[in-house]
Formats: structure tokens, sequence, C-alpha cells
């Protein structure tokens, strides 16, 4: 019995430090545009910037929320959940992206939330559109069950919030990570 367990600790070793070789180089990465917004900010359309993480990327719109769609999604950028309302709207505009995926994974987005717990109350989220660049401050930060469905709620779209979540602790789909800002 011991050996089997000498065993079963040695992998979760090697497991361990297999993830965070592989997410390394992403996690630590900080070629993403500088904090020091100018007076007239303006994004470039489709993005969404977090100053406190210098986190930039497009933001994509697969057209459906199946599990297909989103991924090929995820490979450019932080994908948006279709049913959920869009940036600078009513209700509550759901974007998802990875905190890690593996090495031989496509895309260049593989770890853009990886940084989302680093996140207080209060900090900035910008997000665009086609149209204009909206400002969000975050009024919660949560871990739930990866089946709670309660973060899609739209509140009865008498708010304007954006919600971002990734999958929680870093390396594993066990829970969600889940940022919620409220328009300012």
């Amino acid at each position: 019995m011991k050996k089997l367990l000498d065993k079963l600790y040695l992998i979760v070793l090697f497991g361990a430090f297999f993830t965070g070789v592989i997410n390394f180089p992403y996690i630590f990465k900080s070629d993403y545009p500088e904090t020091n917004l100018p007076k007239n900010f303006e994004l470039s359309a489709n993005t969404i910037y977090i100053p406190a993480l210098s986190l930039s990327a497009p933001t994509v719109f697969p057209g459906a929320n199946d599990e297909k769609k989103l991924q090929i999604a995820l490979q450019n950028g932080v994908a948006h959940y279709t049913s959920t309302a869009l940036p600078g709207t009513y209700g509550n505009s759901m974007f998802v992206g990875h905190s890690s995926d593996y090495v031989w994974a496509k895309g260049n987005y593989k770890t853009i939330f990886s940084n989302l717990p680093e996140l207080s109350l209060g900090e900035i989220i910008f997000i665009s559109d086609d149209e204009q660049t909206y400002k969000y401050s975050i009024i919660e930060t949560k871990i739930v069950d990866k089946n709670d469905t309660t973060i899609f709620d739209q509140k009865k779209y008498e708010r304007r919030l954006l919600t971002l979540q990734t999958s929680y602790p870093l390396g594993t789909a066990l829970k969600r990570y889940v940022v919620v800002a409220e328009m300012k």
C-alpha cells in the first residue's frame, strides 16, 4: 500500500510540475499594452483591455454557444456567449477565456485569463465594439462550480454587467473563476 501511495504522490508531483512548465511562459508574459491610458483613450474595435493585468485581447463572437464554435473562437481571443447581452447594453455580457491549455493547442490566447484571480474590486475593465469603448468597474469576484448557470443570469436587464469566466484552478477545469463588473 505504501508503494502505491508513493507512486501516486510522484504522479501528482509530476503533473503539477508539468502543468507549471507548460504555462510558465504565458503566466509571466508582459508584452501587452501599457496601463497608462491617454486622455482620449479608445480601443480598436472588438477588444477587451484590463489595465491592472496589462491584458489586451480581441473579443470574438462565435454566433452560437456550441462547444466546437466556442473552442475555435477561443483560439482567436476571448469568446462571447451568444445568448448574453452585448457590451454596453443592459443585461449581462458574458465572455470566456482560457486560463491554461495544452501547449500543442492552436491559438495565441491559451492562457489569456490565467491572471484573472489577481483582480480586485474596483479595478477597471475596458471593452469595445465596432462603435465605442465601454468602461466597467469590478464589483465581484468568485469561484463557482463548473456547472453553475447562475453566472449567465441577465439580472432582468436592469443593469449593464460584464462577466468574465475562466477555468480554475490553473491547469484544471474543476471550477470556474468569475469576475463581474458593472458599467460606469
